[in-house]
Parts: structure tokens; C-alpha cells; sequence
């Protein structure tokens, strides 16, 4: 559980830092409207209310529903909670380099995903205030999701390529059947670890491990 703190209090402090941008935009509103703050050549400051309630909404055409978009929320959340559960098992069998950094992109995403959950409580609408010039107006919480997937993409290429290498070894002279089995196999041991304690971690990886050492 101590490992978690760390995350856990990054998760808290990103949500509490959206709240108060976000209250600090709306107390300030029609000020920011005629006077936007020009933050450089490419952003400012300059707010307005995004009805449609998501990217996703707005792009299908779907009219805004506080239900549907918090569904939607906690879906994503409980995704981010297993992807962070995944990606430690990924890094701790791998010894990847970097450990478990790495998952703070996945807290940043998992306090965005909370944060919308709130902010659908006391809020109808989103409250965007950072205007990107030729892209569109966005809040931090937008900019987090896109900064996070760039990082969680990275760490996926790296992981990518120390798991062919691991695999080359383990299914040398294998057919294409037996390899695809192993891929199944080990494919789920990964998804199964997520779902369980960690101190089981390391009796799930063993059989792996020691086949390896045999290699």
C-alpha cells in the first residue's frame, strides 16, 4: 500500500490544481472574454463554455447528457485503474528501465477522469479557457489526457521491444502453433496479475522466469 502513497498523492494534488484554475477562470470570466491573456505566440487565456460536454460528443453529434458523459467518466477511470495495475506488471517483469515513473502518466489520466466525475456534480457544462490557436479551446485536463497517452505510447514501444526480445528466446525451434499458444499464455498471465494481489506477482512470473534461465 506504501507504494501507492506517492501516486495516490499526485492523483490529489492535480485534481485539487484543475479545481482551482477552473474557479480562478470562472470567478474571472468576462474579464478573460475581453481581455484574453496571452500566454505566447500560439495559446491564451480566453473561456468559453463547451455545451457538446466532450471531443467525442461534439464530433458524433450527440446532445449533451450529464449521465451518459458520467458513465462515460467512470468507465475511463476504472480503464485507467487497470492500465495502471497492467503497466506495473509489464514494468516489474521486465525490470524496465525508468519502474514504475511511468505510471504517473496513468495517475494524471486516471485524476482527469475523477475530476469530470466532480465537476459533472456541480457543473452542466465544461469550462474551457485555454485557446490553441488553429486547434481549438481546451482546459489543462484536455492538455493532461494528450501529454499522458504520449507517455503511456512511449512506454508502450519500449515495452514492445524488450518483450519480442524475450520472446525470440523463449520459442526458439518453436512452431507457429506452439508460439501462438505461448503468446496466449503469457498474454494472459500478464492480464490475470493485474487483477490479483501483488505479492502473487512473482510466483506468476516464476514458471516464465525459469524457463528462461534454462534457455
Amino acid at each position: 500500500m506504501k507504494k501507492l502513497y506517492p501516486h495516490l498523492l499526485v492523483g490529489v494534488l492535480v485534481i485539487l490544481l484543475f479545481i482551482i484554475l477552473e474557479r480562478a477562470v470562472y470567478m474571472n470570466y468576462d474579464l478573460l472574454n475581453k481581455s484574453p491573456v496571452i500566454l505566447n505566440n500560439y495559446m491564451s487565456i480566453s473561456p468559453v463554455y463547451n455545451t457538446a460536454g466532450s471531443w467525442l460528443h461534439g464530433r458524433w453529434d450527440i446532445s449533451y447528457n450529464r449521465m451518459l458523459l458520467s458513465l462515460e467518466n467512470l468507465a475511463a477511470f476504472l480503464m485507467a485503474v487497470y492500465l495502471f495495475r497492467f503497466m506495473d506488471v509489464m514494468t516489474r517483469f521486465f525490470q524496465t528501465p525508468g519502474g514504475r515513473r511511468w505510471l504517473y502518466a496513468v495517475d494524471i489520466e486516471a485524476a482527469v477522469m475523477a475530476y469530470r466525475l466532480i465537476a459533472r456534480i456541480y457543473s452542466p457544462y465544461t469550462l474551457d479557457y485555454l485557446y490553441v490557436r488553429g486547434s481549438g479551446t481546451y482546459d489543462l485536463p484536455d492538455l493532461c489526457i494528450g501529454t499522458g497517452i504520449v507517455v503511456i505510447l512511449l512506454w508502450t514501444v519500449l515495452e514492445m521491444v524488450q518483450y519480442y526480445s524475450f520472446k525470440k528466446k523463449q520459442t526458439v525451434g518453436m512452431s507457429f502453433g506452439a508460439k501462438f499458444k505461448w503468446e496466449m499464455r503469457i498474454s494472459l498471465m500478464f492480464m490475470k496479475a493485474a487483477l490479483v494481489p501483488e505479492d502473487r506477482w512473482e510466483s506468476m512470473f516464476a514458471p516464465w522466469k525459469r524457463l528462461g534461465e534454462k534457455e
